[in-house]
């Protein structure tokens, strides 16, 4: 009787480290099986800086612009006090840049009497802290104009296909501001208007 109870508690024994053994291994099995990796986020890109170039036009203004443009002055030209083409080699479309004599009193003369501009969308605006006007004609391009000491100014933006070249225009409207023209404008300066338009209604009340 007495060896049959040692016995039976030698098997229970024996169960109960068989059972711990097991338990154990599992338990190092589970822990091999999921380690912990720990995560790392990629790195952020860094933003490039573009670098951009002062344009200081004789004709008394001054605007930015990225680097990497081409502009052409059209130094033929003999009419017009500026008259700049500002491209980019790998998009579609153009900015001008436009400097010329006007009869018009202001800019609502402007637009009520240019019979290219009065067809458009027309909005107030500034230029160059200017009273200015944002016209936007039936093709897509932009018109953003001013008149200062009898001169029409005006940026011409034709990128319906560029987005980038929408953004340039927008910096050069920005960055735009008069200066001291370097060379006074001479005596044999033309008075034309330089867009071959005749004008007949000069102010806003004359039409």
């Amino acid at each position: 009787m007495v060896y049959d109870t040692l016995e039976l508690m030698r098997k229970k024994i024996g169960l109960i480290m068989v059972a711990l053994f097991f338990t154990i291994i599992l338990s190092g099995c589970e822990k091999t099986e999921n380690p912990i990796v720990p995560t790392t986020s990629p790195p952020s890109p860094t933003a490039v800086a573009i670098k951009t170039i002062n344009w200081e036009d004789p004709a008394g203004f001054v605007f930015e612009y990225p680097e990497g443009l081409k502009i052409d002055n059209h130094p033929e030209d003999k009419v017009n006090y500026a008259n700049l083409e500002i491209t980019d080699p790998q998009e579609d479309g153009k900015i001008l840049v436009i400097a010329k004599d006007t009869k018009y009193v202001n800019v609502e003369a402007w637009v009520k009497t240019d019979k290219e501009i009065k067809a458009g969308k027309i909005e107030d605006t500034l230029l160059a802290e200017l009273k200015a006007k944002k016209i936007t004609l039936d093709d897509g391009r932009i018109v953003v104009g001013t008149i200062d000491q009898a001169i029409l100014f005006t940026i011409e933006g034709d990128f319906s296909k560029s987005q980038k070249l929408a953004g340039i225009f927008e910096k050069i409207i920005e960055s735009f501001k008069m200066v001291i023209p370097e060379v006074e404008k001479e005596e044999t300066a033309p008075s034309g208007n330089g867009s071959g338009l005749d004008i007949e209604e000069i102010s806003e009340d004359e039409e």
